[in-house]
């Protein structure tokens, strides 16, 4: 298996003017993310409008992905989606392309029992080879189904392939739990929210899975490299330098952070409607300014 650990940018999906996606524009995006040595990507997740993809598309993206990379950086794929076929199909899909893994949310919009939540994911992990790699995606505040740490912990038991989980819920509170959970057994935490990255590395968790990487992977990359080189009070400071960025680009705001790309010569900024795509916006020409000095 090839976990998922470091700095992962959740990748932006451009389109064309036509609103058509835009696969040479991303294979620049995917140039530019190596270039700043990220460790992986992470397709079609909540950054890359995922709802707003047909399916079809989801599955070109991946197959773009996987083969622009040629297996020089790890490649997982968002598989989530409301109905638990369309997963299930897609699932297959990233394994079928050569994916390294996959990540998956709960289904949205209905609420959902442990039960119910328990046989969707059972259905995705079951329909894989037990070798292939499946991380719970854990984002209560867009799906309204948080993972509770019973159903993780239950899962973890019935699927030998779940080996891990990417929280993004923006509790501390939760992540440690998650970890507390498995200190002695080999589950993967990813820290999904950018704001308390170097907490969560610190109490235990092996990377991140983030949307304001794919504007400023170098930031990223570096606080990974102090981390690991346990140089604590640089990474502080690099953390504060992601949080400011993270005050003006906000969690998870599209338009902002296809905008912050362009103006890193990277895409046209264009989001799919019914987004609207940001043609000026002082803040972020500032937090450019600032960020493209400290690089």
């Amino acid at each position: 298996m090839k976990h998922l650990e470091g700095i992962n940018p959740a990748i932006l999906t451009l389109f064309n003017e036509d609103y058509s996606v835009d696969y040479e524009g991303m294979k620049a995006l995917l140039d530019f993310l190596m270039d700043a040595k990220v460790n992986g990507v992470y397709v079609c997740g909540t950054t890359g409008e995922f709802p707003l993809l047909a399916l079809e598309e989801r599955k070109k993206i991946a197959e773009t992905v996987v083969n622009h990379v040629k297996g020089k950086i790890t490649v997982y794929v968002h598989i989530g989606s409301i109905t638990t076929g369309d997963a299930v199909a897609l699932a297959k899909h990233a394994y079928a392309c050569g994916a390294d893994g996959i990540g998956a949310l709960s289904p949205y919009y209905y609420s959902y029992s442990e039960d119910e939540l328990f046989r969707y994911f059972s259905k995705i992990a079951n329909s894989l080879p037990q070798d292939f790699p499946v991380y719970l995606y854990n984002i209560p505040q867009r799906t309204g189904n948080r993972i509770d740490l019973s159903l993780f912990v239950k899962l973890v038991e019935n699927c030998p392939n779940i080996v891990g989980i990417k929280d993004s819920s923006g509790s501390l509170t939760t992540v440690m739990e998650y970890l507390l959970a498995f200190r002695e057994k080999d589950v993967m935490i990813i820290e999904g929210a950018d704001e308390q990255l170097l907490s969560g590395l610190s109490a235990g968790c092996k990377g991140s899975i983030s949307g304001n990487a794919n504007v400023f992977p170098e930031l990223f990359t570096k606080l990974w490299k102090e981390f690991k080189e346990n140089r604590l009070e640089e990474a502080r400071e690099t953390q504060l330098d992601i949080a400011k960025i993270v005050n003006v680009l906000k969690y998870g705001n599209i338009p902002l952070l296809k905008y912050a790309l362009k103006l890193r010569g990277v895409g046209n900024g264009i989001c799919r409607e019914a987004f609207s795509t940001v043609s000026s916006n002082e803040m972020v020409e500032g937090i450019i300014n600032w960020a493209e000095t400290i690089f």
